[in-house]
């Protein structure tokens, strides 16, 4: 007899993408997919979440957006900067039902960095395949404006053929918002550019304030969106994880997801 959890190294059949999987309970159809940043720490990513999502019955799964075929995962790969990293995503969510875990329709997702510029990405093209977006410090943010071109707004753009972004996708997911309180360093992978700063600020901190409001004003009163400042962090996964309790953070507002489909009364988290 197996015992749990258990982590597996898998690839796709075309070599498109590996992946890892930390399995906690082969039974359980409960999953959250973990999206790294360009540092690419899936092992950080399954040792801080793995206690927790044994306590919490769910099941991981941690992408490798690699920085030779997916240098511009955090933007979904766009035309000329390698590989399609949507179009990845949706083959490896394909390829566990093909061996035989139960997934869900929808799933949670959280993303670190620049993987949480991925996931909120992904979810304004793929909403419906998600339950919530949990984000934690990314760089920046698109913001839901139909006039400006992907990346700095929703209008369409020829690099990314046959996708288009929608608001509404996004808004009515419940979603998470996460910061380090210290989270103020202008290092190189925070973008500087005249259509980001004046809008959502300079620190990745002021970003996160500023995304969170976006989310708020232009939501329906339906709609669940949280923030949270994470005490003693900065721009460091580990101290997240350590110091902000991240996981704990991040399956407490997977379970609130879950009982809000049953009573949709519930209170967010503070």
């Amino acid at each position: 007899m197996n015992s749990f959890p258990q982590r597996y190294s898998q690839s796709l059949e075309d070599g498109a993408m590996n992946y890892d999987l930390l399995v906690t309970d082969a039974e359980s159809s409960h999953w959250l997919v973990l999206v790294h940043g360009i540092n690419r720490d899936v092992d950080g990513l399954l040792r801080w979440f793995g206690e927790v999502a044994q306590l919490s019955g769910y099941n991981l799964i941690a992408p490798i957006f690699d920085s030779v075929q997916y240098q511009d995962y955090q933007r979904l790969g766009r035309e000329g900067l390698g590989r399609r990293a949507d179009h990845a995503l949706l083959s490896v969510l394909d390829d566990l039902g093909g061996l035989g875990f139960r997934l869900p329709e929808q799933i949670p997702m959280f993303g670190f960095s620049g993987g949480a510029q991925f996931a909120h990405r992904f979810a304004l093209a793929y909403g419906e395949r998600l339950s919530a977006l949990i984000c934690d410090s990314a760089g920046w943010y698109t913001p839901l404006d139909d006039d400006e071109r992907y990346p700095y707004g929703l209008a369409a753009t020829a690099r990314l053929q046959a996708l288009d972004f929608k608001a509404e996708r996004l808004l009515n997911l419940p979603t998470l918002t996460l910061v380090g309180e210290a989270d103020h360093s202008l290092d190189a992978s925070v973008r500087n550019h005249p259509k980001v700063n004046p809008v959502q600020g300079k620190t990745r901190f002021d970003r996160a304030l500023w995304w969170h409001q976006h989310l708020e004003d232009n939501a329906s009163t339906e709609s669940t969106h949280v923030l949270q400042i994470m005490p003693g962090c900065g721009h460091n996964f580990h101290q997240c994880a350590l110091n902000g309790e991240l996981a704990t953070r991040v399956f407490a507002f997977c379970r609130l997801v879950r009982r809000m489909r049953f009573d949709p009364t519930l209170e967010t988290l503070p």
